[in-house]
């Protein structure tokens, strides 16, 4: 890559750019035996493919996006897993089963840190018993009890200590949901906005 003029990231190694005397930039990365070209010089990026394939053994992916229909969200709204009873493509381990997903993200100074999503290992008999069993994993990050009856004292023990202290918080605000339920484009994005993972290519 060096000896086509292209110049090694420092931030990234496996990432190599070379800007062109007309200020087109044409970009390779490189992972394990992927390659991605792109850029926004068109001659540089045909020059590269054809230094490639004189090189190495290559087959070209097309990632064309005209027949691509792009998506608010990554889920529909209400959408759950086995819907389609008779579509035998559905991955009959992923049906509804009634378990409750918990989910939580832990900030750090207002920054996203940690997160998880995680079905439950049994079925929750009422909305409390499921908040108990989430509360529970968000604490200690891994299911640390079996039994509601634990869980409950345990997060009930926490609450008095003041260890565990849990505000109202409005449904349009519960970050987690964007780990455990399809939402709106809208909603999907205010909670994207809220933990901070705006994309920074986004056009204003």
């Amino acid at each position: 890559m060096l000896k086509l003029g292209y110049k090694q990231s420092q931030g990234d190694h496996t990432l190599f750019l070379k800007h062109s005397s007309s200020g087109g930039v044409t970009a390779l990365l490189v992972y394990v035996d992927d390659i991605i070209v792109t850029g926004d010089d068109l001659e540089g990026i045909e020059n590269l493919k054809k230094c490639l394939v004189k090189e190495f053994e290559v087959k070209e992916l097309e990632m064309g996006k005209l027949g691509c229909k792009p998506a608010e969200t990554p889920i529909e709204v209400n959408h759950r897993l086995g819907d389609a009873l008779e579509d035998a493509t559905v991955d009959k381990r992923s049906m509804v089963d009634r378990r409750s997903t918990s989910g939580y993200c832990t900030l750090l100074e207002g920054n996203l840190v940690t997160w998880r999503s995680k079905k439950q290992n049994v079925v929750a008999r009422s909305s409390a018993e499921a908040e108990f069993r989430a509360m529970a994993l968000g604490v200690f990050q891994h299911d640390r009890t079996k039994h509601v009856e634990v869980d409950r004292h345990f997060i009930k023990e926490k609450l008095d200590s003041g260890l565990i202290f849990t505000p109202f918080v409005s449904t349009d605000c519960q970050l987690a949901d964007i780990l455990t339920k399809g939402l709106s484009g809208k909603s999907f994005q205010k909670l994207v906005t809220k933990l901070r993972m705006d994309d920074i290519h986004f056009p204003a």
